[in-house]
């Protein structure tokens, strides 16, 4: 007979394939953007009611300009 000796527990974490890129801006979402004016290593980022993921700074230049999710072209309205 086989007996457990001991169980290692191993837990990882990584953004949805389609997250892993903001779709504005084109860089990773875990990478600042472009025209982050934050002052940490990463952007702080937002999610829409949709559940795409983008960088806070590239979302607000686009929705100047747009009312829809840069993805799948839904209306814009950011999750609670």
């Amino acid at each position: 007979m086989f007996e457990t000796v001991s169980i290692n527990r191993v837990v990882s974490w990584h953004f949805a394939h389609e997250l892993d890129v903001c779709a504005v801006c084109k860089y990773p979402c875990h990478d600042r953007c472009p025209t982050c004016t934050a002052s940490s290593a990463t952007c702080t980022l937002v999610k829409s009611q949709c559940g795409h993921v983008f960088h806070t700074e590239c979302i607000r230049n686009w929705l100047a300009t747009n009312n829809i999710c840069p993805l799948c072209t839904a209306e814009w309205k950011e999750a609670p």
